[in-house]
């Protein structure tokens, strides 16, 4: 980080993914601000 603001370089790193994690084989956990019944999610 240091050499790279002292050449003016973008010195930060997402956190994140750059890939599709919507597309077909990808599983994932979303977040949520509030909590589901779970007995009303169909499984």
């Amino acid at each position: 980080m240091v050499y790279q603001r002292s050449k003016l370089e973008k010195d930060t790193v997402p956190f994140a993914t750059q890939h599709n994690v919507y597309k077909k084989g990808y599983e994932f956990v979303k977040h949520a601000l509030f909590s589901k019944d779970h007995h009303l999610v169909g499984w």
